[in-house]
């Protein structure tokens, strides 16, 4: 193929511009006390420094990430940035995502602690360490034609990998928690047996191939593959999303990064592009990342605004540029290892991918642009990617991907127009463009990794959103028969495949669920449908009562939610009243990004009688029939209820 976009003097201009003006201050102040809808603090918070006064983080909170930075200093570091993810950061400094979960071992660890020095540099990027590893693999597969994924055993070589002296200042970023969990992981508590998911309908798309080729030109939604576990063709390896042997440039966008383990995938050194959209609260690491970047020349950093008290860049993206086709993909999971079922295989994530063919010349400018191409432009514009690298997606035909929509929360406060692009405002916004409102009851399942101090007002917009309705309405009591949110119980986690060692990034706060405001009620056990693996997931599954009626004559069953987003006000914003402007306020303390996927009668015929076996009368029986294989169901339902008997997940403190 004589497409070579290297020498495209647009896309050039573009990844050299990145490496200019990242630290222009952005006037987009984010004011988030309003989380109890107060808006008498001060906005005089220096944009550097986390607060972790915040009502939501006590003081054992405190403590833990105390003794992790100093087990930082004292533990061999596993090459993972932001070690922790799913709502302990795993999306919010705040609602749940800070840490929950100290490893065991530092259990009789003195409480007097010494934070490290804030001197550390991206994990992974010791340029020479990578080059000579690079080298050594390239020598070694000199024999091989193919460009097949790597033999299952790479991962515990992956795992067991030596790291020099040298190379361990390297691997650690400012304020980054340590991967506690991660290194546990190379070994995990139970032997890797073969395991055989729980029937369900078999899809008839073709097994995902990392040899490149367009293979899903209608979108699709795969769960990640997972050492150990048989594949039914209903799941993905990274080396099948990426595709490498012909990739010119990828768009990566994660908020826990192993560089080292990330960058083993590409077998095309010097070829590919990296544009990687990372997290950098701090000016003084934007600066230290760009210096550690500034002579790597197919390597390009963006930094998303996160202006005042926006605390976690928690989108999970990829764009995958290839000469003749782009591929889009949201996953659930972050750029490391266990994510994507590698390191024993103990936790499983959600993928979405399409596969947008290039532009002829003639139809070029004919091609109108779909509303999931212009939100997709609009996050990327708000997370500070250059604009010639969101122009060029124009190049490709976006036609495919009008049959959904891209949902997104941008970090910051927003008003007017921008309250009703994003957060869950959003979420209502693409709901009534599919032409999926409803005024009748709906059944909502929300899988989640994560959980915040969740109240009744929060939820009753969440159920308004997923209607297509206002979320400033009071009205929408219903949600608290109908909402059912899944999360593991601290038995799941106990006896999952990698034990409590591997839910690092599983959290949730005691504090929160006894508080007198939380609606216990809504929480559900999360057991995978795949034997003792425990969930990254963030799924919302939505069924209306009565099927809804769409223009081409089909009737829409259902529709899921499939991102990075968890449960929680930090995800998905709140609206508060603005006392300067006099008007609704939508502040959003994350950045998040998903896709929602309606389900036909058409798309749903595909489900077989295994599947339809497992109907059970209720509320809760019938996702696995309406779902079929278009969003495979992670879940066992119905589920048992949390709370005094099977009491949730909290961490390993």
């Amino acid at each position: 193929m004589a497409h070579d976009n290297h020498d495209d003097p647009a896309l050039r201009a573009a990844l050299e511009a990145s490496m200019r003006g990242q630290t222009t201050p952005q006037t987009d102040f984010v004011d988030l006390t309003g989380d109890s809808d107060d808006e008498s603090k001060s906005y005089t918070t220096p944009e550097n420094v986390i607060d972790l006064e915040d009502e939501e983080i006590d003081d054992d909170l405190k403590l833990a990430i105390a003794l992790s930075m100093q087990e930082m200093q004292q533990s061999p570091p596993s090459g993972v940035l932001n070690g922790h993810d799913s709502g302990v950061t795993d999306g919010t400094a705040t609602d749940n995502d800070k840490p929950t979960h100290v490893s065991p071992n530092l259990q009789h660890q003195p409480a007097t602690v010494r934070l490290p020095a804030v001197n550390f540099g991206i994990p992974g990027l010791d340029r020479k360490k990578l080059e000579e590893e690079r080298l050594a693999r390239v020598a070694k597969r000199k024999a091989e034609s193919s460009i097949s994924p790597p033999p299952l055993k790479r991962d515990s070589k992956l795992a067991k990998r030596e790291v020099s002296p040298d190379h361990v200042s390297e691997l650690r970023l400012t304020k980054g928690l340590p991967a506690t969990s991660a290194q546990a992981l190379a070994s995990p508590k139970k032997s890797v047996t073969s395991r055989t998911s729980t029937p369900e309908s078999k899809p008839k798309t073709a097994q995902p191939s990392s040899t490149p080729s367009p293979q899903f030109p209608k979108g699709v939604v795969k769960k990640t593959w997972a050492f150990g576990y048989s594949r039914d063709g209903d799941d993905i390896k990274i080396e099948e999303v990426l595709q490498t042997a012909d990739l010119e440039l990828a768009i990566l966008s994660a908020f826990q990064w192993d560089m080292e383990w990330m960058f083993s995938k590409f077998r095309t050194p010097g070829k590919t592009r990296f544009m990687l959209v990372m997290q950098a609260k701090e000016e003084s690491t934007r600066l230290q990342y760009q210096e550690q970047t500034a002579d790597m020349s197919n390597i390009r950093l963006c930094f998303p605004s996160m202006e005042g008290q926006v605390n976690c860049m928690h989108s999970k993206l990829m764009l995958l540029f290839h000469p003749e086709y782009l591929r889009i993909v949201v996953p659930s999971a972050n750029m490391v290892p266990y994510d994507w079922g590698e390191q024993g295989g103990v936790m499983e994530n959600t993928v979405f991918l399409i596969d947008l063919p290039k532009k002829s010349t003639h139809d070029a400018a004919d091609a109108p642009k779909t509303a999931f191409h212009e939100e997709l432009a609009y996050f990327l514009k708000a997370s500070t990617l250059h604009e010639n690298i969101i122009a060029k997606l124009s190049s490709f035909d976006f036609s495919e991907t009008s049959r959904y929509a891209f949902v997104h929360t941008v970090g910051g406060s927003h008003f007017g127009e921008s309250l009703t692009r994003t957060g869950h405002c959003g979420l209502s916004r693409a709901v009534k463009s599919l032409g999926l409102k409803t005024e009748g009851p709906v059944n909502v399942d929300f899988v989640t990794s994560s959980i915040g101090a969740l109240t009744d007002e929060f939820m009753r917009s969440m159920y308004l959103s997923a209607q297509g309705g206002d979320a400033q309405q009071t009205t929408g009591s219903e949600w608290k028969s109908s909402f059912r949110v899944y999360y593991p119980s601290e038995q799941t986690v106990s006896q999952s495949k990698g034990s409590r060692r591997s839910a690092g990034t599983i959290c949730f706060q005691e504090k929160w669920f006894t508080g007198p405001k939380f609606p216990r009620n809504v929480l559900h056990d999360c057991i995978s449908r795949r034997e003792g693996l425990l969930m990254h997931n963030k799924m919302m599954f939505v069924r209306p009562k009565q099927p809804i009626a769409l223009p081409d004559g089909s009737n829409c069953t259902g529709w899921a939610y499939v991102g990075s987003a968890n449960l929680s006000e930090s995800a998905w914003g709140k609206i508060v009243h603005d006392r300067v402007r006099k008007e609704p306020k939508l502040n959003c303390r994350n950045w998040e990004c998903g896709v929602l996927v309606p389900i036909t009668e058409s798309s749903q015929s595909s489900s077989s009688d295994e599947a339809k076996k497992e109907d059970k009368s209720g509320a809760e029986g019938d996702i696995v029939r309406i779902f079929g294989s278009t969003v495979p169901v992670p879940m066992r339902v119905p589920a048992p209820s949390l709370g005094p008997g099977l009491k949730p997940w909290y961490g390993a403190w």
